[in-house]
């Protein structure tokens, strides 16, 4: 079964008309929506929610929930023990530096939900190279792997549009 997770770049880009990725996001949840693949989001969206809140305004936090109700995209939002053991391991292994923990709280969260895919518009941090460290680490734990890309890249993986 294909699940795909998004991270936070998608859901700021859907809840922006005037985004530079707006458009394209907006096209790939509803290409997803149209192959009946549900697109997910975990934890991590919470905590960037909250961190949207203090640097903003409340409006802007309500702005992206109300967009994850909007586009139906489901928010998981307790993951346990789990999501923290993995992100240890993802820690220790080096995956990305102490400062990314955010993006890694994210791996971690498509991995314990059972996504076979991962979109991002963050190609620095979501990319072939980080998701090949994740996906060594997920391997030795018995854990499925990712496919990691920007919407684009992930739409022609899953054959959309």
């Amino acid at each position: 079964m294909t699940r795909v997770y998004v991270d936070t770049s998608i859901v700021i880009a859907l809840s922006d008309s005037r985004d530079e990725f707006h458009h394209s996001s907006v096209s790939f949840v509803g290409d997803l929506r149209n192959r009946q693949i549900v697109p997910s989001i975990g934890p991590p969206f919470l905590l960037e929610v909250a961190k949207a809140s203090e640097l903003r305004d409340s409006e802007a936090a309500s702005r992206l929930v109300r967009t994850v109700e909007e586009y139906e995209i489901v928010l998981t939002q307790a993951l346990g023990d789990w999501l923290w053991d993995l992100l240890d391991e993802y820690v220790s292994r080096r995956v990305l530096g102490p400062r990314r923990m955010i993006d890694l709280m994210h791996y971690a969260s498509a991995t314990l939900l059972k996504c076979t895919h991962l979109a991002s518009w963050d190609r620095e941090h979501f990319n072939d190279n980080v998701a090949m460290r994740v996906n060594r680490v997920n391997s030795s734990a018995g854990l499925a792997n990712l496919r990691v890309g920007d919407p684009i890249t992930i739409a022609r993986y899953l054959g959309l549009g």
